[in-house]
């Protein structure tokens, strides 16, 4: 991303001005030349900002460097909950998956947690892009189509998508009435 997208990454770290040494964002805690050192190997290694396109043509940077970093801290929440769960399942304790109130709780958030992820993956890909459909290339405003009777295709996966929620919806409380 830094060499074919710069731009969608200093969206992504909320980087503003281009030069060496460029700090990671964790949240408000920023960590200088991390970035920089992940990126070139160096910390003194110059960073793409923001400042080298015209405002009209970066994209939204508190959309996506939010969604970056929801996205990364539900997967490290993950990642966190994935070594709980070895913890508790280690050689020598065999413990089961049923003796704790919290765990359990954490497993049942963890899969809404991973669909938010996903979405804010999505939100990233996105408009991280925006105001391009092909970087430098093709706008976002060129590519819209004007095809007569697009909207009827919208239409047809928008009712795809509502039959498939009502059915998930309908399996899962007969699942959950269904007696073991």
């Amino acid at each position: 991303m830094a060499t074919q997208q710069p731009v969608k990454l200093a969206a992504l770290e909320g980087l503003h001005h281009s030069g060496p040494g460029a700090p990671m964002s964790i949240g408000p805690i920023e960590l200088p030349g991390v970035l920089s050192f992940m990126l070139h190997g160096r910390t003194s290694a110059v960073v793409t900002g923001l400042d080298v396109v015209a405002p009209n043509e970066a994209p939204p940077v508190f959309f996506t460097h939010y969604a970056f970093d929801t996205m990364v801290g539900i997967g490290l929440g993950l990642l966190a909950l994935a070594a709980w769960s070895w913890w508790r399942w280690r050689p020598r304790r065999r413990a089961t998956f049923f003796d704790s109130t919290w765990f359990l709780r954490a497993i049942a958030g963890s899969g809404p947690a991973a669909v938010v992820a996903l979405i804010a993956g999505w939100i990233v890909t996105e408009v991280g892009r925006q105001p391009w459909i092909v970087h430098l290339h093709l706008r976002t405003a060129d590519a819209v189509s004007d095809q007569h009777g697009l909207y009827w295709y919208f239409y047809a996966t928008v009712a795809v998508y509502a039959i498939l929620a009502t059915s998930l919806v309908a399996v899962l409380r007969r699942l959950a009435r269904t007696p073991r």
